[in-house]
Protein backbone atom coordinates (compact mmCIF):
# COMPACT_ATOMS: atom_id res chain seq x y z
CA UNK A 1 0.00 0.00 0.00
CA UNK A 2 1.33 3.43 -0.94
CA UNK A 3 2.43 5.50 2.05
CA UNK A 4 0.89 8.96 2.46
CA UNK A 5 3.15 11.86 1.48
CA UNK A 6 4.31 14.68 3.77
CA UNK A 7 1.33 16.48 5.24
CA UNK A 8 -1.10 13.86 3.97
CA UNK A 9 -3.36 12.01 6.34
CA UNK A 10 -3.69 8.27 5.95
CA UNK A 11 -7.23 7.11 5.28
CA UNK A 12 -8.72 5.01 8.04
CA UNK A 13 -9.04 1.30 7.34
CA UNK A 14 -11.57 -1.15 8.69
CA UNK A 15 -8.96 -2.25 11.23
CA UNK A 16 -8.71 1.33 12.50
CA UNK A 17 -12.48 1.51 12.92
CA UNK A 18 -12.44 -1.80 14.79
CA UNK A 19 -9.68 -0.56 17.13
CA UNK A 20 -11.50 2.71 17.84
CA UNK A 21 -14.75 0.87 18.50
CA UNK A 22 -13.05 -1.74 20.68
CA UNK A 23 -14.25 -4.67 18.57
CA UNK A 24 -12.79 -7.09 16.04
CA UNK A 25 -12.47 -6.39 12.32
CA UNK A 26 -14.93 -9.22 11.69
CA UNK A 27 -17.50 -7.48 13.88
CA UNK A 28 -17.19 -4.25 11.89
CA UNK A 29 -17.56 -6.28 8.70
CA UNK A 30 -20.71 -7.94 10.02
CA UNK A 31 -22.19 -4.56 10.93
CA UNK A 32 -21.43 -3.22 7.45
CA UNK A 33 -23.01 -6.27 5.85
CA UNK A 34 -26.17 -5.94 7.94
CA UNK A 35 -25.78 -9.38 9.45
CA UNK A 36 -28.04 -10.51 12.26
CA UNK A 37 -27.17 -11.66 15.77
CA UNK A 38 -25.02 -8.66 16.67
CA UNK A 39 -25.70 -7.05 20.03
CA UNK A 40 -27.52 -3.73 19.50
CA UNK A 41 -25.05 -1.97 21.81
CA UNK A 42 -22.09 -3.30 19.79
CA UNK A 43 -23.62 -2.25 16.50
CA UNK A 44 -24.44 1.19 17.92
CA UNK A 45 -20.81 1.64 19.06
CA UNK A 46 -19.43 0.66 15.64
CA UNK A 47 -21.83 2.95 13.79
CA UNK A 48 -21.02 5.79 16.21
CA UNK A 49 -17.30 5.51 15.38
CA UNK A 50 -18.07 5.31 11.65
CA UNK A 51 -20.22 8.44 11.83
CA UNK A 52 -17.74 10.36 13.97
CA UNK A 53 -14.96 9.78 11.43
CA UNK A 54 -17.20 10.09 8.34
CA UNK A 55 -15.73 6.77 7.27
CA UNK A 56 -16.70 4.90 4.13
CA UNK A 57 -15.44 1.38 3.45
CA UNK A 58 -13.08 0.91 0.52
CA UNK A 59 -15.16 -1.10 -1.94
CA UNK A 60 -12.11 -2.44 -3.78
CA UNK A 61 -10.53 -3.66 -0.55
CA UNK A 62 -13.77 -5.27 0.57
CA UNK A 63 -14.09 -7.06 -2.77
CA UNK A 64 -10.57 -8.46 -2.43
CA UNK A 65 -11.11 -9.54 1.16
CA UNK A 66 -14.51 -11.16 0.66
CA UNK A 67 -14.40 -12.16 -3.04
CA UNK A 68 -17.66 -10.24 -3.36
CA UNK A 69 -18.14 -6.97 -5.21
CA UNK A 70 -21.47 -6.07 -3.52
CA UNK A 71 -22.42 -4.59 -6.88
CA UNK A 72 -25.60 -5.16 -8.87
CA UNK A 73 -25.88 -4.49 -12.58
CA UNK A 74 -28.93 -2.56 -13.80
CA UNK A 75 -29.71 -2.92 -17.50
CA UNK A 76 -32.23 -0.33 -18.72
CA UNK A 77 -33.72 0.14 -22.17
CA UNK A 78 -33.14 3.60 -23.62
CA UNK A 79 -36.80 3.55 -24.67
CA UNK A 80 -38.03 3.26 -21.09
CA UNK A 81 -40.35 5.91 -19.69
CA UNK A 82 -41.43 7.18 -16.28
CA UNK A 83 -42.55 3.84 -14.85
CA UNK A 84 -39.33 1.92 -15.60
CA UNK A 85 -37.11 4.81 -14.52
CA UNK A 86 -38.99 5.23 -11.25
CA UNK A 87 -38.40 1.49 -10.72
CA UNK A 88 -34.68 2.07 -11.36
CA UNK A 89 -34.68 4.74 -8.64
CA UNK A 90 -36.27 2.31 -6.19
CA UNK A 91 -33.73 -0.40 -7.09
CA UNK A 92 -30.85 1.99 -6.45
CA UNK A 93 -32.28 3.01 -3.07
CA UNK A 94 -32.90 -0.60 -2.00
CA UNK A 95 -29.37 -1.60 -3.02
CA UNK A 96 -27.72 1.27 -1.13
CA UNK A 97 -29.77 0.50 1.98
CA UNK A 98 -28.23 -2.97 1.96
CA UNK A 99 -24.67 -1.88 1.27
CA UNK A 100 -24.68 -2.55 -2.47
CA UNK A 101 -23.73 -0.28 -5.36
CA UNK A 102 -25.51 -0.13 -8.72
CA UNK A 103 -23.67 -0.31 -12.03
CA UNK A 104 -25.94 0.88 -14.85
CA UNK A 105 -25.89 0.17 -18.58
CA UNK A 106 -28.37 1.59 -21.10
CA UNK A 107 -29.54 -0.38 -24.10
CA UNK A 108 -29.70 1.62 -27.32
CA UNK A 109 -31.06 -1.48 -29.09
CA UNK A 110 -32.85 -4.50 -27.63
CA UNK A 111 -31.12 -7.16 -29.73
CA UNK A 112 -29.07 -10.22 -28.80
CA UNK A 113 -25.73 -8.55 -29.52
CA UNK A 114 -26.41 -5.43 -27.44
CA UNK A 115 -27.81 -7.37 -24.49
CA UNK A 116 -24.97 -9.92 -24.56
CA UNK A 117 -22.37 -7.13 -24.68
CA UNK A 118 -23.93 -5.36 -21.70
CA UNK A 119 -24.14 -8.56 -19.65
CA UNK A 120 -20.55 -9.46 -20.53
CA UNK A 121 -19.45 -6.03 -19.29
CA UNK A 122 -21.29 -6.62 -16.02
CA UNK A 123 -19.54 -9.98 -15.58
CA UNK A 124 -16.17 -8.31 -16.20
CA UNK A 125 -16.99 -5.85 -13.39
CA UNK A 126 -17.79 -8.73 -11.03
CA UNK A 127 -21.45 -7.92 -10.39
CA UNK A 128 -23.29 -10.34 -8.11
CA UNK A 129 -26.59 -10.09 -9.97
CA UNK A 130 -28.42 -8.14 -12.66
CA UNK A 131 -31.82 -6.46 -12.83
CA UNK A 132 -33.20 -5.84 -16.32
CA UNK A 133 -35.75 -3.13 -17.10
CA UNK A 134 -36.46 -3.59 -20.81
CA UNK A 135 -40.20 -4.15 -21.28
CA UNK A 136 -40.10 -4.49 -25.06
CA UNK A 137 -40.94 -7.88 -26.55
CA UNK A 138 -37.70 -7.93 -28.54
CA UNK A 139 -35.64 -7.52 -25.36
CA UNK A 140 -37.55 -10.29 -23.60
CA UNK A 141 -36.97 -12.70 -26.48
CA UNK A 142 -33.27 -11.83 -26.58
CA UNK A 143 -32.94 -12.45 -22.82
CA UNK A 144 -34.39 -15.93 -23.25
CA UNK A 145 -31.57 -16.78 -25.66
CA UNK A 146 -28.71 -15.35 -23.59
CA UNK A 147 -26.73 -17.57 -21.22
CA UNK A 148 -25.76 -15.76 -18.04
CA UNK A 149 -23.85 -17.04 -15.02
CA UNK A 150 -25.10 -14.73 -12.25
CA UNK A 151 -28.65 -14.28 -10.90
CA UNK A 152 -30.82 -12.21 -13.24
CA UNK A 153 -34.29 -10.75 -12.66
CA UNK A 154 -36.35 -8.98 -15.30
CA UNK A 155 -39.03 -6.46 -14.35
CA UNK A 156 -42.24 -5.74 -16.26
CA UNK A 157 -42.46 -9.17 -17.87
CA UNK A 158 -44.93 -11.82 -16.84
CA UNK A 159 -43.90 -15.21 -18.12
CA UNK A 160 -45.38 -18.47 -16.88
CA UNK A 161 -42.88 -20.70 -15.15
CA UNK A 162 -40.05 -18.15 -15.30
CA UNK A 163 -38.69 -17.44 -11.81
CA UNK A 164 -36.41 -14.74 -13.24
CA UNK A 165 -39.35 -12.35 -13.68
CA UNK A 166 -40.95 -9.96 -11.18
CA UNK A 167 -44.02 -8.28 -12.66
CA UNK A 168 -47.61 -7.25 -12.13
CA UNK A 169 -50.37 -9.30 -13.75
CA UNK A 170 -51.38 -6.67 -16.29
CA UNK A 171 -53.94 -8.94 -17.99
CA UNK A 172 -55.83 -9.51 -14.74
CA UNK A 173 -55.64 -5.80 -13.93
CA UNK A 174 -57.14 -4.83 -17.28
CA UNK A 175 -59.93 -7.36 -16.82
CA UNK A 176 -60.74 -5.93 -13.38
CA UNK A 177 -60.83 -2.36 -14.73
CA UNK A 178 -63.07 -3.34 -17.64
CA UNK A 179 -65.33 -5.40 -15.38
CA UNK A 180 -65.75 -2.42 -13.07
CA UNK A 181 -67.08 -0.32 -15.94
CA UNK A 182 -69.40 -3.12 -17.07
CA UNK A 183 -70.79 -3.52 -13.56
CA UNK A 184 -71.55 0.22 -13.54
CA UNK A 185 -73.82 -0.43 -16.55
CA UNK A 186 -71.58 0.79 -19.37
CA UNK A 187 -71.74 -1.15 -22.64
CA UNK A 188 -69.72 1.02 -25.04
CA UNK A 189 -66.18 0.81 -23.69
CA UNK A 190 -63.05 1.69 -25.61
CA UNK A 191 -59.41 0.92 -24.92
CA UNK A 192 -56.54 3.30 -25.61
CA UNK A 193 -53.59 0.92 -25.86
CA UNK A 194 -49.90 1.47 -25.27
CA UNK A 195 -47.14 0.78 -27.80
CA UNK A 196 -47.49 -2.57 -29.56
CA UNK A 197 -43.98 -3.82 -28.73
CA UNK A 198 -44.45 -3.53 -24.95
CA UNK A 199 -45.57 -6.66 -23.12
CA UNK A 200 -47.57 -4.68 -20.58
CA UNK A 201 -49.55 -2.95 -23.31
CA UNK A 202 -50.31 -6.27 -24.98
CA UNK A 203 -51.44 -7.89 -21.72
CA UNK A 204 -53.72 -4.95 -20.91
CA UNK A 205 -55.28 -5.05 -24.37
CA UNK A 206 -55.85 -8.81 -24.15
CA UNK A 207 -57.42 -8.46 -20.71
CA UNK A 208 -59.78 -5.75 -21.99
CA UNK A 209 -60.85 -7.84 -24.99
CA UNK A 210 -61.29 -11.01 -22.92
CA UNK A 211 -63.56 -9.29 -20.40
CA UNK A 212 -65.78 -7.82 -23.12
CA UNK A 213 -66.06 -11.23 -24.77
CA UNK A 214 -66.99 -12.89 -21.47
CA UNK A 215 -69.88 -10.41 -21.10
CA UNK A 216 -70.98 -10.73 -24.75
CA UNK A 217 -70.41 -7.03 -25.37
CA UNK A 218 -69.55 -5.58 -28.76
CA UNK A 219 -65.80 -5.28 -29.26
CA UNK A 220 -64.38 -2.20 -30.96
CA UNK A 221 -60.76 -2.38 -32.06
CA UNK A 222 -58.46 -0.74 -29.50
CA UNK A 223 -56.90 2.59 -30.39
CA UNK A 224 -53.17 2.05 -30.71
CA UNK A 225 -51.23 4.79 -28.95
CA UNK A 226 -48.14 5.39 -26.83
CA UNK A 227 -47.48 5.98 -23.17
Amino acid sequence: MEEPGPGEKRALSIRDIARLAGVSRQTVSRVLNGERYIKPSTEAQVRKVIEEHSWRPNSAARALATARSRTIGLLVSARSHYGPFSAATAIDEAARNRGYAILTATLAREDDESISAALDAFVAQGVEGVVVIAPQQRAHEALQRVTFKVPLVSLHWKSAGDDRVAAFDQLAGARLATRHLIELGHTRIRHLAGPQDWSEAEDRMNGFLAELNDHDLAVTAPILGDW
